[in-house]
Parts: C-alpha cells; structure tokens; sequence
C-alpha cells in the first residue's frame, strides 16, 4: 500500500512541477518570468548598478538562495532583462 502511495505522489509532483526552459544563464517558466539557476525561485528583484554612465552590469537578486543572477548572451556577455525577453520571445 506504501509504494502505490508513493508512486502516486511520484507521478502528481512530476506533472504538476513546471516545465522550465533555458536561457541567457537563467531558466524561464512558460509565462516567461525568470527562474533562478540554482534553487528555482522565481526572480522578482532586477537590479542596474551604475557607477559609470556608460557601463551597466545589471542583474537578479534571488532571495532563496541570496545569489546575483546575471544575464548573459551566447557570447557570455551580460545583458539587459529586456533585451534578453525579445531574444526570447523571437527564438
């Protein structure tokens, strides 16, 4: 009796997990939000530092795991939440 209860808690945990999709160092939800790398929490906090006019190094704060979550392009590049979003959505 034990197993098939397991097996039945297996099977409802699988189908109810969302499917995340990589991309830019990150995953992504089906809705597009952004998902942390290391705990799967859901990024809220964007952040742009600026020291210098001309340089941004903006990223995510993910509370779970207290982690700075970069974009990066496929060159390694950081990038902007927005323009990683349209890079996304086109494909």
């Amino acid at each position: 009796m034990v197993f098939r209860q397991d097996s039945f808690l297996f099977y409802l945990h699988n189908r109810i997990k969302p499917k995340l999709i990589s991309g830019f160092g990150i995953f992504w939800d089906r809705n597009n939000n952004p998902v942390c790398p290391k705990c799967d929490n859901i990024l809220t906090d964007y952040i742009k530092i600026s020291n210098d006019p001309f340089i941004r190094t903006p990223y995510f704060y993910c509370h779970k795991c207290e982690s700075n979550i970069y974009l990066k392009d496929e060159n390694g590049n950081t990038i902007d939440y927005k323009d990683a979003i349209n890079k996304f959505k086109s494909g």
